[in-house]
């Protein structure tokens, strides 16, 4: 799990470094644009796929969550379960800053537009903590 605890770490500070200077700049802005990927600065007041919700209400949803991961990560450490807290270390550092730009900046500052798609490093530490889970519950061929 050190290495994995190491990488969602990395990624965590990469995300909060890199937001608060997105974060600078007026939303719509585009930094870097090539085919299908570019850089963009966008205030994101919504959640997952631009669904709109409360503001109060996501902020106390996200915190239930992080306190549900917590939970689950002492869970599997009493366990010794150590892979699938790898994978929910990736889902928490990834909640967390996103909840972060909500109570700084009042948004999730996204940058990161692939396709149609725009995001930050956050979501992708929840996308692999995800992926890592589900692959972890994979049941094995004997």
């Amino acid at each position: 799990m050190r290495g994995l605890g190491l990488l969602a770490g990395i990624g965590l500070a990469a995300d909060l470094i890199i937001k608060s200077q997105i974060a600078q700049l007026p939303s719509g802005t585009v930094l870097f644009a090539w085919s299908y990927f570019g850089i963009e600065a966008l205030q994101n007041r919504n959640i997952f796929i631009w669904l709109p919700i409360a503001p109060k209400l996501l902020a106390a949803l996200s915190i239930v969550i992080l306190l549900g991961v917590a939970v689950a990560m002492v869970w599997n450490y009493i366990r010794k379960r150590h892979t699938i807290n790898g994978a929910l270390l990736f889902i928490l550092f990834g909640g967390l800053s996103n909840v972060v730009d909500r109570i700084i900046y009042g948004s999730t500052i996204d940058f990161l537009k692939i396709g149609a798609l725009i995001g930050n490093i956050a979501d992708i530490l929840i996308l692999v903590g995800i992926l890592l889970l589900l692959r972890k519950s994979k049941p094995h061929a004997s």
